[in-house]
């Protein structure tokens, strides 16, 4: 597996870096965010009590826009990768090489996920060194969030290029979880605010979850802080990781037989 992520990796680090304005943009877009919602904060002013251990909205709102860039980047890599794989014209001659199917399409969502990571930590850092915020992190806690909240995505991608093999139209789909899971997993607006019954629904999203805990990581809270929401996370990756890994071998062998892996 690694072989193959590393050949993924590369293919798609040669074609971004043929854009030479790409880096330039993706540090221009972490300024804007960070100047942005920083002069937002001093507007908003609601209950610190809900802003799960931020000390204001604008540290509240720049975790929560870092984070769900990098968490959601797995789940739109790999339906993303088939997509592309289907309209290149390039899915079903790997479909006949010794790589697996999940191995493809982990591989191929492995450099995006990478680079949504990497925005990521160029915002926190951009919040930690000109806005003074997080300089207590509970690093080793944010990881432990962290890991299982990407895995859970991670297969909950590997189900959405599931169905875009089978049914061809993915992304939809994916685009109406990512616009639910931005309203109601606490990106922007806090869960606190959000009438009991849509907090109650708001439980049921993984983000939901990974925002709280990675928002009291940062505070400096401790692991007893963030241990639920570490183990909902880990529970979350051990149901729907091995779900998405079966779910995408199944289609591509059902799309193999009916012949229609070119089909988009």
């Amino acid at each position: 597996m690694r072989f193959v992520t590393a050949a993924y990796l590369r293919r798609d680090w040669l074609v971004w870096s043929s854009y030479r304005f790409a880096a330039i943009w993706q540090l221009a877009a972490v300024t804007a965010v960070v100047v942005g919602v920083a002069f937002a904060g001093h507007w908003i002013v609601t209950r610190a009590s809900v802003y799960n251990g931020s000390k204001n909205y604008a540290s509240f709102a720049l975790a929560g826009l870092a984070f769900t860039d990098a968490l959601l980047s797995g789940l739109t890599g790999p339906s993303q990768a088939v997509r592309d794989g289907q309209t290149s014209g390039t899915l079903e001659p790997i479909c006949l090489t010794p790589v697996h199917a999940w191995q493809f399409i982990v591989g191929s969502s492995v450099f995006q996920i990478i680079l949504a990571f990497i925005r990521a930590m160029l915002l926190l850092f951009a919040a930690i060194l000109f806005l003074g915020y997080w300089h207590h992190a509970n690093v080793p806690a944010a990881v432990l969030v962290f890991v299982p909240a990407l895995l859970t995505f991670l297969g909950l991608g590997l189900l959405a290029s599931a169905f875009t093999i089978v049914i061809k139209q993915g992304q939809p789909v994916v685009a109406g979880y990512i616009a639910l899971s931005g309203l109601l997993g606490g990106t922007l607006i806090p869960v606190a605010l959000l009438p009991a019954w849509v907090q109650a629904l708001s439980q049921l999203l993984p983000l939901t979850h990974a925002l709280t805990g990675l928002r009291l990581a940062l505070a400096g809270r401790g692991f007893g802080d963030v241990g639920q929401s570490i183990g909902v996370l880990v529970v979350m990756a051990l149901v729907f990781l091995p779900l998405g890994l079966i779910a995408a071998t199944k289609a591509t062998q059902r799309a193999r037989r009916e012949g229609s892996l070119v089909v988009y």
